[in-house]
């Protein structure tokens, strides 16, 4: 949302985001421009604005997705454009956690990882995982909503007809 971010986009192949809050995503439409069309209009601090090139992959990570509106909810193209993907390890907080991790070796490794993944895309044509619409917005409005985790969690889909005792239910 900032006014001069996409001059930062331009000629990128990744915009990364470490960490978006719980709070409800607003400017749909601008997310959703940027993320259909490569062309925008690209303006710089203390320069004339121009028409530019937009074409890099988005990542963002959370602990629990942002709230979408009511107006995005049920939107195919604005979900069509994510992909879902849960980290379920946690790991104890490790003081010497760059020391360890950010050496010669592990990073030449990464990037060994990273061209085998970038291959595999070529290959394939596409992602290596690819979630339709629907499955991604069904998981998103899962994680960023308390009461649909909790029903999730402690309830089974089943034939059987019960009849619950409403108040004892609640």
């Amino acid at each position: 949302e900032r006014p001069f971010s996409l001059y930062e986009m331009e000629n990128r192949i990744l915009n990364i985001y470490d960490d978006l809050d719980g709070s409800e995503l607003t400017n749909h439409g601008r997310f959703k421009n940027i993320t259909g069309n490569t062309h925008h209009p690209i303006e710089k601090k203390h320069s004339s604005g121009y028409n530019g090139r937009i074409f890099c992959a988005h990542g963002f990570s959370c602990n629990t997705p942002p709230k979408v509106s009511d107006k995005i909810k049920f939107d195919p193209a604005f979900w069509d454009r994510w992909e879902y993907v849960v980290f379920p390890n946690e790991y104890p907080k490790d003081p010497k956690f760059y020391e360890n991790r950010y050496t010669p070796e592990i990073l030449s490794g990464f990037l060994n990882l990273i061209v085998r993944a970038i291959a595999d895309i070529y290959a394939n044509n596409g992602l290596i995982q690819n979630s339709t619409y629907d499955q991604v917005m069904e998981k998103w409005l899962q994680d960023s909503e308390p009461l649909l985790q909790f029903i999730d969690e402690q309830t089974s889909e089943s034939d059987r007809l019960n009849n619950f005792d409403k108040e004892e239910l609640f």
